[in-house]
């Protein structure tokens, strides 16, 4: 069943995209990778649409944040889960913008969670599965 669902990792760091990569393809799912904003898009532009984006909220040329209002500019929803590498997002994120203005900035795009790099395995499998589990609801409502 996830091996039809392909997922853009965005992460610059190795040690990381590394993890994530070995546990989404353990899970079954195909995994692309990019490093930056401008890679993400470029991939996405010119390679494939995936099916999900899981992105760092800060990369080296901007943020997860900016490449999904990129995307949604473009009339490209694709549901996001942005990954912050703090313990405490709300708290560490409060210098760049917290999760309620995230939301609030991210309203009719294809944003879907924020969850910590130090959650358990289980919370980003999970939001990836809700999100599977409301576009398969969404494709057959419109069938």
């Amino acid at each position: 069943m996830n091996e039809d669902v392909k997922i853009l990792l965005v992460e610059t760091d190795s040690y990381q995209k590394e993890l994530f990569s070995i546990i989404l393809e353990e899970a079954g799912f195909k995994i692309s990778s990019a490093e930056t904003v401008a890679e993400a898009v470029n991939f996405i532009d010119n390679v494939c649409i995936p099916d999900i984006i899981v992105s760092d909220v800060i990369l080296p040329d901007s943020s997860g944040i900016d490449l999904i209002i990129i995307l949604s500019e473009k009339q490209i929803y694709i549901p996001s889960i942005l990954i912050s590498s703090f313990r405490h997002s709300e708290l560490r994120l409060r210098y760049f913008m917290n999760k309620e203005e995230i939301h609030a900035e991210l309203q009719g795009t294809g944003f879907r969670a924020i969850i910590e790099k130090s959650a358990d395995v289980e919370t980003l499998l999970k939001e990836i599965n809700n999100i599977i589990i409301s576009s398969k609801l969404k494709s057959a409502v419109n069938n």
